[in-house]
């Protein structure tokens, strides 16, 4: 009964452990958001980026999304936040 209540026990600490670290490292602006999600999968050319006009940028991202399997990386919300962020405030020279 002892092992039961340890292998709980330390199933439970494990669990806030991994939880914590998730919550740790996640992305906290879209700057931040963008660079992770999008740097998963290549090499990140804002320089190319910003030849597109910034109404276009949010395609990139459905593009990548539906066409290149970046689905299974961004999610739909983590989407909608690099779309802002890629028409509204990405750095452009």
């Amino acid at each position: 009964m002892k092992w039961a209540i340890r292998c709980t026990l330390l199933s439970g600490i494990l669990v806030v452990l991994v939880g914590t670290y998730e919550w740790a490292t996640r992305p906290r602006t879209p700057e931040a958001l963008f660079k992770t999600r999008c740097a998963a999968c290549h090499e990140l050319r804002t320089d190319r980026l910003c030849e597109f006009p910034p109404a276009l940028r949010p395609a990139i991202v459905d593009t990548m999304r539906h066409l290149h399997e970046a689905d299974r990386v961004i999610d739909d919300a983590e989407a909608a936040v690099i779309r802002r962020y890629l028409e509204e405030s990405l750095p452009c020279p």
